[in-house]
């Protein structure tokens, strides 16, 4: 089946009346997350409609990859039983990125081999001396790609930073969320190399990092911040929804909202984002669509739906606009001059394909 034609036919069932292109866009943003785990027995329905709203977007679009990018543990090492799978996983997502186009992985918990201790010091072997993250980081740009893409892991070798990729019409601050929640070594003689190292170091470093970005945006900016983390979910690592939800919210897990080190974290980013907030806080984790009011954000965004058959149930929140679940998809931002932002919602599941929501967005100034 040709673009053109797939393109028609994943928007053909939707309940949602699709809205038109709006005209003179500048810049389009894809948002997708925990896309690293494809079915292959199951059609790529969500990485094939990306790749051809991609497509159509051409030059002026990127697709931020909201983390988890390789299940369950990350990047295994070459000599891994594992490691054709975690070639399919990772090129699945690649391939979506049209020439001229740009895409930027976020690095997120799975990533980090799962959170487990080699998630940052797990080289497979003394010869290779790549660690789980940092082989990531590296084999992105390395893997083949359409002519003319550009590809690749930011923040980058295990850093936390942030990281600022300036567009046109919007600004986007990266963050490795994962780099807060890590419990065991994140800092060594690579990343505090002067030259190729990382340019932040502690929790105190990084916010104030992050409050310089947001105070030197260009005239006529909108400000995306992206991680994989979340800052606000309704779904089960917020301690919503399942049999486990009223567990979770006393368990004190890494990866759940309401866990110590999450909470600091949080904290953390929400004391520097207020001073100045973006228009976007942008996350997956939560396997789910999501958009929401922000607290420091004027949205908060979590589309963490990008692997078929992992959606999971996400509450409706007091500040809750849409919510989608157990379900798969991603969202599409298109930047137009001044101050408006167009937002689309793409749902798949066996009831629904295509748009299924849109909203103007405005920074709440």
């Amino acid at each position: 089946m040709g673009l053109a034609a797939l393109g028609a036919f994943v928007g053909c069932r939707a309940s949602h009346v699709a809205t038109p292109n709006p005209t003179g866009v500048v810049e389009t943003i894809f948002l997708i997350g925990d896309a690293g785990e494809p079915d292959p027995r199951l059609p790529a329905t969500v990485l094939d409609s990306l790749a051809v709203q991609a497509t159509a977007v051409g030059q002026r679009g990127t697709i931020l990859f909201l983390g988890d990018n390789i299940y369950p543990s990350g990047t295994a090492d070459s000599s891994s039983v594992n490691y054709a799978d975690v070639l399919r996983r990772l090129d699945a997502q690649i391939k979506t990125v049209p020439s001229g186009g740009t895409g930027i992985f976020l690095p997120g918990n799975h990533d980090w081999s799962d959170g487990g201790q080699g998630g940052l010091f797990g080289a497979a072997t003394a010869a290779d001396g790549l660690l789980v993250i940092r082989r990531q980081s590296a084999l992105i740009p390395r893997r083949p790609k359409h002519a003319g893409a550009t590809v690749m892991m930011l923040p980058k070798g295990g850093c936390p930073g942030p990281v600022v990729v300036d567009r046109e019409r919007v600004r986007l601050i990266l963050l490795d969320s994962q780099w807060w929640l890590h419990n065991y070594i994140v800092r060594d003689s690579v990343s505090d190399d002067p030259e190729h190292g990382c340019s932040t170091h502690t929790m105190g470093e990084i916010t104030q990092a992050v409050r310089d970005s947001l105070k030197t945006t260009h005239p006529g900016q909108s400000v995306i911040v992206a991680s994989h983390h979340p800052l606000r979910t309704g779904g089960p690592h917020g301690g919503y929804c399942g049999a486990f939800a009223l567990f979770r919210r006393w368990a004190n897990t890494s990866q759940d909202l309401l866990g110590k080190s999450y909470t600091l974290m949080r904290d953390s980013l929400n004391s520097a984002l207020k001073t100045r907030p973006p228009l976007i806080y942008a996350a997956g984790h939560d396997h789910s669509l999501q958009v929401m009011l922000g607290r420091t954000s004027s949205y908060a965004l979590v589309s963490g739906a990008g692997s078929i058959g992992k959606g999971e149930c996400a509450a409706r929140l007091r500040q809750s606009l849409y919510v989608g679940q157990a379900t798969s998809g991603f969202m599409r931002l298109d930047f137009v001059p001044g101050d408006s932002v167009l937002l689309r919602v793409y749902r798949y599941d066996s009831h629904l394909e295509g748009e299924v929501y849109s909203r103007w967005l405005h920074d709440r100034k």
